[in-house]
């Protein structure tokens, strides 16, 4: 069972108490998850995520009140600028044109991700001097107007030329242009009729966007199906006029020479498979996560180890590193002093160290650890802990 993934899925459940929520926030994976998905955060909560760090994930939920996210506008990270800028609205009034101007172009490419952001804002940021940004207008915007469409087929950035050429028709007037710049001729392709000057040119991404095209002629598609390149003679196989025949002895002598260069050809060809889909987690019920939060093991007569997942950093000198995702601490044990639980190791009286505050390990004398462990079976709520 994986500890930190169990206790953030347990930090999203809608009927949790507020109390269970507070002590989550001490945990780093669930305090995200509860920040990011969460949409009945108070006014206090917030705050308590704020302090402990993780404004970034709190900048990013949609369902905060506009008045709380209009103040991640100012935080000094620019990862907190982008969380708000891909899903803010505009309120007030103002706040989208705000991070248009934003001086950092990683802000002002996560805009143009945003639902609501208005056709002349994307247009200002379709002329931004940053070409990562105008590169995700690009990705973004489909309906573009003509003249916005024009400034981006013409950029000087041979880059946003091509992205431009990919993404939609451009005007006829700007054809012959786009087909003699070499960097978006293959892209220009799709647009033009196909001639043996383009069948026979030396950049073989131009043959392969001719060997693509639906109206290439039976004569040049027997031409390019004879070509050195095999992404040009595998989208000659790809097409749906290719002959049997033909088709059967282009992938025959196609040979990739790698597992990735077949899936990429076979993609193509729409042969390759996929993996099936991951099996779905059950939801996480509250008897799961009070299993998840505590669990007693016996070391032997009259003495037994607590183990817990606690939700405060516990007293220096219970503090053992923890290594990622595993559970384990760093200290080297001799055979013997170690046990698992499930598929995680642990070490039995490990010397103290530096800790992340989720796993504490204690050994105490055998009148206290009974009375500890009534406790923990009687408690009541997840991650509950008295001292």
């Amino acid at each position: 069972m994986d500890v930190d993934a169990e206790l953030s899925s347990l930090a999203t459940q809608d009927d949790l108490p507020a109390d269970v929520l507070r002590r989550l926030l001490r945990h780093p994976g669930a305090r995200r998850s509860a920040a990011l998905l969460r949409k009945d955060l108070t006014d206090e909560v917030i705050e308590e995520i704020i302090t402990l760090g993780s404004t970034r994930s709190l900048a990013a939920n949609g369902s905060l009140p506009a008045r709380v996210r209009v103040r991640f506008l100012e935080d000094p990270d620019p990862a907190v600028r982008c969380a708000v800028a891909a899903s803010i609205g505009d309120e007030p009034p103002g706040v989208l044109a705000r991070l248009a101007e934003d001086p950092d172009p990683s802000v002002r490419a996560f805009l143009t991700t945003n639902d609501r952001l208005p056709p002349e804002l994307l247009a200002h940021l379709a002329a931004d001097p940053e070409s990562s940004v105008r590169s995700r207008v690009i990705e973004r915007w489909r309906g573009v107007p003509d003249s916005v469409r024009r400034m981006l087929l013409t950029d000087t950035d041979p880059d946003i030329r091509c992205a431009g050429a990919q993404a939609f028709p451009p005007p006829a007037d700007l054809l012959p242009g786009l087909l003699a710049d070499p960097e978006t001729r293959a892209a220009a392709v799709a647009y033009a009729v196909p001639t043996p000057e383009l069948a026979t040119d030396p950049d073989s991404d131009v043959r392969e966007a001719v060997a693509a095209h639906p109206d290439l002629t039976t004569g040049l598609r027997d031409l390019l199906a004879e070509d050195p390149d095999m992404f040009v003679r595998n989208a000659i196989a790809a097409r749906a006029d290719t002959p049997a025949e033909l088709r059967e002895r282009l992938v025959a002598g196609l040979e990739p020479g790698s597992p990735l260069a077949e899936w990429v050809l076979s993609f193509r060809r729409s042969t390759h498979t996929c993996p099936p889909p991951a099996a779905v987690r059950p939801p996480l019920t509250r008897e799961t996560g009070r299993g998840t939060a505590g669990t007693r093991r016996p070391l032997g007569a009259g003495r037994q180890q607590v183990l817990r997942v606690v939700l405060t950093p516990p007293r220096p000198s219970c503090r053992v590193k923890r290594l990622p995702r595993t559970g384990q601490v760093r200290q080297p044990a001799p055979r013997g002093t170690q046990f698992h639980v499930g598929c995680t190791r642990f070490f039995k009286n490990p010397k103290p160290g530096k800790s992340g505050g989720e796993l504490l390990i204690e050994s105490e004398p055998p009148e206290r650890e009974n009375a500890k462990a009534k406790d923990l079976e009687s408690a009541e709520e997840v991650g509950h802990e008295r001292v």
